[in-house]
């Protein structure tokens, strides 16, 4: 690609002969798209494997659309995604960014959702470079598109800005740079994008043009791909063409704007109440008025698709030909006739009270288009309109243009008007000639043609003056050759009035541009206009329909499901629906065939009916804002992905968990079937427990009785059933109605095998072995003290809410009573049954219990040997808690004396990012929940929002030298980390290690204080300055030191300064780093603790100076000074710092400790003899390194990730012991030694502002490293 003066899109048709001239141009398509430019880099397109084209939908529903999308994505453990789609067939682009997860979900929706032809990404991300996992991920599940990278020095922000300053519309300029603003991944695609367009595809839009729009990604409900396909929202499982989805259903709108405008809104549902409130009105206004509503469908039916057209208008043809001038005086035509037909809009809406209505009234006055229509009426004949068959819209092109403008266009236009005469003055004596009579007519191809029926020809031969003959259903069409002559004199009289015409129609075109953007405006609100009264269609014509509230719970009654509510076999049984989050997860349980499915579907559909503006099947209904619903209903093998049924569905629940949340709504329909009974009740009940702590709302249908007995008593849970009736033994009667309790114990199964008629002997085997099985269940139940306790809470909660919703009640004295005292009835009732099952439980003898208990204990001791995690710094609980979530028994030892050892006074923070990602596969759900606690500053994001980017500074003048993004970087406070990590872990304190002895099957450990330990594994977490390694390494373990001098301590300040350094405008949250080149000294400043934000005095600030001494002697110098003097030191210099550095320094309480460290790192990491796979290291003591990157916690997570699979494979039999261990130790080696040498690099760099813009630092920034970023080791 070549650099241009301006950003442009230039759209260049290949040059092509003209041979039959124009054709109907009723679909407003582009001109041929050229070749790429030969200076556009090669893409990265993936192969053709007979995956899904863009044209045949992968959603189903929509329609082939030409979009350009550009992604990137910010460092860290949440990266930042910023998008941005440019719709070339609507004129439209939308800008996004997205703080996203590390499995992208928000970015695959929206990519799902938009199904752009093109995706752009940044060149570095994908081949001939390794592929990062963006490009992973979206080349994976994005199937119908072209992958294609582009060179980095495209995404520019500057550029992305320009380009929204010369495209979008003027008065949306300030709006968008508004919304854009701090948006600098989403406007960098932006540029990406046009830039793409523009020398790829050669394409311009006209100045101001452009409709361009940014689209916060929490406007709107996150609906998946798989939800999408399984809820049928926009395209019938079973058969693609038919309307029985919901958009289908939804789907009564008259314009193609319209139909675009649904399609998107059920994909991604508004949650914004306001708007909904407004589209409710609409709804309601044109559902109750008759004849505005008639009306209004009347005037809509003749509006084209003028968002094509005048997306269509605002491309300008770099290299224009007759096509293109052809095209341009029907789009003028067609513009003509729906500028005509807005009146009847404007003139159906006259009385409209609703706010929405009002607005879309206004925006389609004809004063709107008056301009517009005067521009076209001075050059446009009044008489020539537009027309759809190919010989009219000829005729009204050429006579488009009105007389006198040129004496040639005149000319032309007689000299078509005499050859059109002459054509049929020639057929006429065709007809005489031949005593025959035919049709003459025309097409595009052929222009003007002969038919004739084959009748005409019985008993006689075809004449020889008739050519290019053929048949076709009982007719012959052909020419003549004075016919073809004429064609051809028509043809080029009519290529000279439209060349004629061209420059007329041209200056015509320049003018109409300034108008677009009303235009475009007037297209929005009549698609939103054919939206809301396609609802009304719905609404009026399906039943009861019912306006939904915004509340905070679900209250539906009589809710019916809105497709299969309109199939006309059997009318549909209502259902009552009531969540709120007491009743936040609901078992629903029965037979087959008893409408559980349909059920649970119907919430979903129907919440997001209301979401898009619609009424939903109901007598009422109340919906909460849901921002994600998810979905797992289906139970097909995946043959083309070869899943099978249950790794289908436990792939799509793992995905619901990683992402529900307490907006969220779910359905779950039958899990854990795909498998054995006994494994897929327990998945089914882990799962549907940690669904029920995610405090959505869901709906959860199943088989397992045993699941809702146990569920029942946690808090939150509901159980219902859907009703059967089997009082006749030869039949089962669906009721289809839902009732609360569990299915009764009735044998389903066995009574539908008897309705099919199965052989009896086979029905009474069957029937013997499930009452076995029975008497056997029946015989274990013992009501636990535990079980009635749940009960009794679960009792009061609903009590609570009960009377939380009478207070508000509008009921009066007499009723509220009433009602009060039926409640405490039903409560007495209910405690009462509780305390006298616990009673009857506490008489029953438990033996067979107490057998169990004592047998499990044993079982416990004998069956796991134990893992032996060396010392508890922050690698060593991060395995120990891997191990115990996995369920491995491990022992930890400390060598401090205790866990407030003096040695723990020295705390300090770390950077954690890209580390986070690993955390999950080591800590459960209870510590990650807590994860954000080990934050320095807890209060900052709360107070401030997003943290900023990260800035390096030259410290001497406060110069800003390079801004780094802060996605998903927390400072973390070493001592909350491992407090937090620590919990529930036995820790053995004052353990030093002596020596050890590994066999090939068992480790034993020695302590210095005569004391020793066995298990399976060795694993030593001691630190940089391991004496395992050393025991394992001798001299090669020995650590190298690198000239500079690290003083790290923290310090308070008084109220005033602590206040000053936090509000100085060069502190930053996270961390404050800079280099003093005079000094050569690297310095940073963070906050370590906030204990209270209203007193600044508590504030714990963390002060680190790390100061180059080439001389060794120096160093050791250092080491022998006491605290004062370390002090005075730092301090001597402090008027060459610029500030917060500077005051910082001077105001040091006197008294401060300050530790002082030689900069040390495993300069040759080589690999430790891991004993058969019996020991190892991890974190520091694997890779020692510097700290002026910050990579450290991030690689010990990862080691401790890594360690904790290791070990599980060998566990379940995967693997030996010798192959995972030895695998872990080379994959550690490898990214060890990679990061040792890169951060040796940074530190140089940190010291030293010559050498700092090539420094990885500057490069890479905290990002994790690749094989591609090696560089050479650290030498002294």
């Amino acid at each position: 690609m070549t650099s241009l003066s301006r950003p442009s899109t230039s759209y260049s048709a290949a040059s092509t002969s003209y041979q039959y001239g124009s054709t109907n141009s009723n679909s407003y398509s582009l001109p041929p798209l050229g070749r790429r430019s030969s200076t556009a880099r090669p893409s990265t397109t993936r192969p053709s494997t007979g995956r899904r084209s863009r044209a045949s939908s992968i959603l189903g529903g929509g329609e082939s659309q030409q979009i350009i999308c550009a992604i990137s994505e910010g460092r860290g453990v949440s990266p930042t995604v910023g998008l941005a789609f440019v719709n070339i067939s609507t004129g439209e682009a939308v800008l996004s960014q997205i703080c996203d997860n590390q499995f992208y979900v928000k970015t695959l929706h929206k990519l799902q959702v938009f199904e752009p032809t093109q995706i752009l990404i940044v060149s570095t991300s994908g081949p001939p470079h390794p592929k990062s996992k963006m490009y992973e991920v979206v080349e994976e599940n994005i199937l119908g598109a072209r992958i294609i990278t582009v060179d980095r020095r495209y995404w520019s922000e500057t550029s992305g800005i320009e380009y929204i300053q010369q495209l979008a519309f003027k008065e949306d300029l300030e709006a968008i740079k508004v919304a854009i603003g701090g948006n600098y991944f989403s406007v960098c695609c932006f540029s990406a994008a046009l830039k793409y367009i523009d020398m790829s595809l050669s394409l311009t839009f006209a100045f101001h043009s452009l409709r361009v729009k940014y689209q916060p990604s929490e406007d709107s409900m996150m609906i998946d791909l798989a939800t999408i396909q399984s809820l049928e929202l926009i395209q019938n499982l079973q058969n693609a063409k038919s309307k029985d989805c919901l958009f289908g259903l939804m789907n009564e709108t008259l314009t193609p704007m319209g139909s675009r405008l649904l399609r998107s809104n059920i994909l991604q549902p508004s949650t914004q109440s306001t708007l909904l409130v407004a589209r409710y009105d609409a709804l309601a206004e044109l559902s109750e008025n008759e004849d505005m509503f008639l009306q209004t469908r009347q005037a809509l039916k003749s509006i084209p698709d003028i968002e094509k057209l005048l997306t269509c208008l605002i491309i300008i043809p770099t290299i224009p030909g007759i096509w293109n001038s052809e095209q341009d005086i029907n789009r003028i035509l067609m513009l003509k006739s729906f500028a005509q037909s807005i009146g009847p809009v404007f003139e159906s809406l006259s009385g409209a009270r609703s706010e929405l209505l009002a607005q879309i009234r206004n925006n389609c006055r004809t004063e709107v288009v008056d301009s517009t229509m005067q521009l076209i009426n001075e050059v446009v004949n009044e008489d020539v309109t537009y027309q759809k068959t190919p010989l009219d819209l000829r005729n009204q092109r050429t006579y488009a243009v009105k007389a006198g403008v040129s004496g040639f266009l005149d000319v032309a236009r007689q000299t078509f008007k005499e050859a059109t005469e002459d054509v049929h003055q020639h057929v006429t004596e065709i007809h005489q000639k031949y005593e025959m009579q035919g049709e003459t007519r025309f097409d595009n191809l052929r222009r003007y043609y002969l038919r004739f029926s084959e009748n005409e020809f019985d008993g006689r031969s075809i004449p020889d003056v008739l050519i290019n003959r053929f048949r076709r259903k009982g007719y012959i069409e052909c020419q003549t050759l004075d016919l073809v002559k004429l064609n051809q004199k028509i043809e080029d009289s009519h290529i000279e009035v439209i060349l004629g015409s061209d420059k007329t129609i041209q200056e015509l075109l320049e003018n109409v541009r300034s108008e677009i953007p009303s235009l475009f405006r007037v297209c929005e609100s009549i698609a939103m206009l054919d939206m809301i009264t396609s609802f009304g269609q719905l609404v009026t014509s399906q039943g009861t329909y019912v306006r939904p509230e915004i509340t905070d719970c679900i209250a539906i009654k009589s809710g019916r499901h809105p497709i299969r509510d309109k199939v006309p076999s059997n009318k549909f049984v209502p259902n009552d629906y009531y969540a709120t989050q007491q009743s936040r997860f609901q078992v629903i349980t029965g037979c087959n065939m008893s409408g559980k499915s349909t059920y649970i579907r119907g919430v979903a559909l129907m919440s997001v009916m209301a979401q898009v503006g619609c009424f939903v099947p109901a007598s009422y209904a109340s919906f909460p804002m849901i921002h994600q619903l998810f979905a797992r209903v289906s139970m097909d093998d995946s043959i083309e992905a070869n899943v099978s049924t249950f790794a289908s569905e436990m792939r799509e629940t793992a995905f619901i968990l990683r992402n529900i949340d307490e907006k969220s709504l779910a359905i779950i329909d039958e899990l854990g079937r795909g498998t054995s009974t006994r494994d897929g009740l327990a998945i089914a009940l882990s799962i549907a427990e940690a669904l029920a702590e995610s405090r959505a709302l869901i709906w959860f249908a199943t088989h397992f009785k045993e699941l809702a007995q146990i569920m029942s008593e946690r808090p939150g849970v509901e159980v219902y059933h859907l009703s059967v009736d089997m009082d006749n033994p030869n039949t089962m009667t669906m009721l289809y109605k839902i009732g609360q309790g569990c299915v009764a114990e009735q044998h389903y199964g066995l009574a539908l095998a008897r309705v099919v008629d199965l052989p009896p002997k086979i029905l009474a085997v069957a029937e013997k072995v499930s009452k076995t099985l029975v008497a056997q269940i029946a015989a274990k139940k013992i009501s636990s003290r535990a079980s009635a306790t749940n009960k009794r809470r679960k009792l009061l909660r609903g009590l609570k809410e009960h009377l939380e919703q009478l207070q508000d009640s509008p009921m009066d004295n007499q009723t509220l009573l009433e009602w009060v005292e039926r409640v405490r009835r039903e409560f007495i009732i209910r405690m009462e049954n509780i305390e006298n099952e616990k009673a009857d439980s506490d008489t029953e003898t438990s033996e067979d219990e107490n057998t169990n208990e004592e047998s499990d204990i044993l079982f416990s001791e004998g069956s796991r040997s134990k893992e032996t995690p060396a010392r508890d710094g922050t690698t060593g609980l991060l395995i120990a808690q891997g191990l115990k979530k996995a369920g491995i028994d491990f022992e930890v030892f400390e060598q401090a004396t205790s866990a407030n050892s003096k040695n723990r006074a020295r705390d300090w923070s770390m950077a954690l990012h890209w580390g986070s990602q690993h955390l999950h596969s080591c800590l459960p759900d209870e510590i990650l929940k807590n994860i954000e606690s080990l934050e320095c500053d807890t209060y900052y994001q709360d107070e401030h929002g997003p943290i900023p980017s990260l800035s390096f500074h030259d410290a001497q003048s406060g110069e800003t030298l390079l801004n780094l993004p802060s996605d998903g970087i927390r400072r973390v406070s070493r001592k909350k980390m491992r407090g937090l990590f620590s919990k529930g872990l036995a820790i053995q304190y004052n353990k030093r290690l002596a020596s050890f002895t590994a066999s090939d099957t068992t480790v034993t450990v020695k302590f210095e204080d005569g004391t020793s330990a066995s298990g399976t594994h060795l694993v030593g977490a001691d630190g940089a300055k391991s004496s395992l390694r050393t025991r394992l390494l001798g001299d090669t373990a020995a650590l190298t030191p690198m000239p500079y001098t690290m003083y790290n301590f923290k310090t308070n300040f008084t109220a005033e300064q602590a206040r000053y350094l936090k509000e100085t405008s060069t502190f930053h949250p996270i961390m404050n780093f800079g280099t003093n080149h005079e000094l050569k000294t690297f310095s940073m400043i963070s906050i370590l603790d906030v204990v209270d934000r209203e007193k600044p005095e508590t504030w714990m600030f963390q002060l680190f100076w790390s100061v180059f001494e080439e001389d060794p002697k120096l160093q050791e110098k250092v080491a022998t000074m006491s605290h004062e003097e370390k002090l005075k030191f730092l301090q001597s210099n402090a008027e060459l710092w610029a500030d917060p550095w500077k005051s910082a320094l001077k105001w040091i309480p006197k008294g401060t400790e300050v530790p002082a460290d030689v900069c040390m790192l495993w300069k040759d990491p080589v690999q430790w003899d891991n004993h058969h796979g019996r020991v190892t290291l991890a974190g520091d003591a694997a890779h020692a390194m510097p700290p002026h990157r910050g990579q450290g916690l991030n690689n010990a997570i990862q080691d401790a990730a890594h360690y904790v699979e290791a070990i599980k494979k060998i566990r379940e039999g995967t693997s030996s012991a010798a192959e995972a261990i030895s695998a872990y130790d080379a994959e550690v080696l490898e990214r060890g030694r990679r990061e040792i040498n890169i951060s040796a690099a940074t530190s140089v760099a940190a010291h030293d502002l010559n050498v700092f813009k090539t420094s990885p630092l500057y490069r890479m920034g905290f990002r994790q490293p690749q094989a591609v970023d090696e560089v050479s080791p650290w030498t002294r």
